[in-house]
């Protein structure tokens, strides 16, 4: 049996073949929800004091649908995301940009085979 220099130990794991968790997936889902609604009840607050800022409450949706996307892309199609972790922020980045990327190509549709 080789050592862990030679490739095969029991910590050696090959990244590309690692499948995305979808528990972590779940958590962060979770954490974006639990912004939103804390982001929506504070942009309500202001609201009592000037209405002008229910002007926000569109852009919120926006950017909480931007986000989510990636989450549902990373969910839907595990294959090609293999050893990307969705609570890494670089790697969120890259799943976003693959994503959008993706959607940017095909009038707003992903395919697996375009990701």
């Amino acid at each position: 049996a080789e050592t862990m220099a030679g490739g095969n130990g029991m910590l050696d794991v090959d990244r590309e073949k690692v499948a995305p968790d979808f528990k972590v997936a779940a958590v962060v889902l979770c954490v974006l929800l639990g912004v939103a609604v804390y982001v929506g009840s504070v942009v309500q607050t202001l609201m009592h004091s000037n209405p002008m800022f229910v002007v926000l409450f569109p852009m919120l949706g926006a950017v909480f649908l931007l986000t989510m996307m990636p989450i549902a892309a990373y969910v839907s199609y595990p294959a090609d995301f293999l050893g990307l972790n969705l609570a890494n922020p670089k790697h969120f980045y890259y799943i976003s940009k693959r994503t959008w990327g993706s959607m940017k190509q095909n009038n707003l549709k992903v395919k697996s085979k375009d990701l």
